[in-house]
């Protein structure tokens, strides 16, 4: 991610919601910046690190951590989804598996998400999941300059095959996660 790119994240992040903004706490100690809570929050989005490992540096305990990747996560979400949140082609998913596998040497995978998440609540773990996608189409977009064809369930699909409108959440089954997967892979 380029520094302008996170910076434009940072600032959209601290402009919308409280717990972004730099403040002083009632005994007279400073709080976090907007920086070093978004900083934590995508180290350990981008290497899957453990919340205790920025004490050292950052000055950040692991409930603080966990709470700056729980409401960046979700800071992301509900600013930026809306734009950069959609379903991808047929197209779009072949190019991608396509690209992972010659970069990532790893065939048949769209990508993998790893987070320290034995402790978290379905809904955090999808905000989690939705805010990388998110990224990862910003990051897209400002290298290539567009963020792909994608299809806009509320516009109508642009190929000839219906495809069923986007729902956002965690699947109730396990059924239904294996049902999800043959449906991906027989595209």
């Amino acid at each position: 991610m380029s520094r302008d790119l996170f910076l434009r994240i940072v600032h959209t992040l601290e402009g919308r919601d409280e717990y972004f903004q730099y403040r002083e706490y009632g005994i007279g100690r400073l709080g976090l910046t907007p920086l070093q809570k978004c900083t934590v929050a995508i180290r350990q989005l981008a290497y899957g690190t453990t919340t205790d490992m920025f004490n050292e540096y950052l000055h950040v305990r692991e409930t603080t951590g966990r709470e700056c990747l729980k409401n960046f996560c979700k800071g992301v979400v509900e600013t930026f989804g809306h734009t950069y949140l959609r379903r991808p082609t047929a197209d779009n998913c072949q190019m991608l598996m396509r690209m992972h596998e010659t970069v990532h040497d790893f065939p048949g995978m769209l990508g993998s998400i790893e987070c320290p998440t034995r402790f978290w609540f379905k809904e955090v773990i999808a905000d989690v999941i939705y805010a990388c996608i998110i990224m990862h189409n910003m990051i897209v977009e400002q290298e290539v300059g567009y963020v792909t064809d994608w299809v806009d369930d509320e516009a109508g699909s642009s190929s000839s095959t219906a495809i069923p409108p986007i729902a956002r959440g965690l699947p109730m089954s396990f059924g239904e996660v294996l049902q999800r997967h043959t449906s991906m892979c027989s595209q």
